[in-house]
This record gives structure tokens, C-alpha cells and sequence, in this order.
């Protein structure tokens, strides 16, 4: 019976790792951005094998995937100094799987344009 099933899915194509892959990393852009690093390691323990995890992720602009993230988290930093603002923001995205030299472009990016947002907000 199970055999049946599994048969039936896969003709159907719903067992497909790449698509569940594909779908999976544009799930997690799309609402929990996250970097290369986390990805494979949530492919990884989804079963997925490497192969397919690497060709998933050839294309992941990581840099943009930063980027929002940031933006979503700065408002929670609003009433930060910048080296509290660039502590914090430095850990959340390390945490969400982003490597250091992605972190340290989009963080002084992200400061200026939210400072700056702050600035024009206490003029009006």
C-alpha cells in the first residue's frame, strides 16, 4: 500500500525535492528572510539532499534577503545609538544565517536610510 501511495505522489508530482526546495526558500524570502547558511541547514533537515540544496541556492540574491530583514528589524531598534543599533542588527542577522561580509554592507545602508526617516518624521 505504501508503495501504491508513494507511486501515485510521485506521479503526480508531489513528491519532488526540488520543487519543495524551491518553494521552501521562496516561502522563507518572501515572509522570514534568511541567508544561504540557515537555508541549507533547514533543507538539510528537511531531508534534502546536498546536490539539490546547492542548485536551489546557486541563484539567492543574499544581499536583498538582508536587506529586508533589516528593514523589518530596524523599527524595533528606532530609539537605539548606533553602536547598540549595529550591535543588535549584527546578531539578528548572524542568527538568521547571513555571513559577515553581507552583514557589514547592509547594516550602515539600512542605518542611513532609517535615521534619516526618523529625521524627516520629527520635522513634519
Amino acid at each position: 500500500v505504501i508503495e501504491e501511495v508513494i507511486e501515485r505522489l510521485q506521479k503526480g508530482g508531489m513528491l519532488n525535492d526540488e520543487n519543495f526546495a524551491e518553494l521552501w526558500i521562496e516561502n522563507r524570502s518572501d515572509f522570514r528572510p534568511r541567508g544561504r547558511r540557515a537555508l541549507r541547514m533547514e533543507l538539510r533537515q528537511k531531508g534534502i539532499s546536498d546536490e539539490i540544496i546547492e542548485t536551489t541556492l546557486d541563484n539567492l540574491d543574499e544581499d536583498d534577503l538582508a536587506y529586508r530583514a533589516a528593514q523589518k528589524q530596524a523599527r524595533k531598534y528606532r530609539n537605539l545609538d548606533w553602536q547598540a543599533f549595529r550591535k543588535k542588527m549584527n546578531g539578528f542577522l548572524a542568527r538568521r544565517g547571513f555571513n559577515y561580509g553581507i552583514i557589514s554592507s547592509i547594516i550602515p545602508k539600512v542605518w542611513e536610510e532609517f535615521s534619516s526617516s526618523i529625521d524627516q518624521n520629527e520635522t513634519t
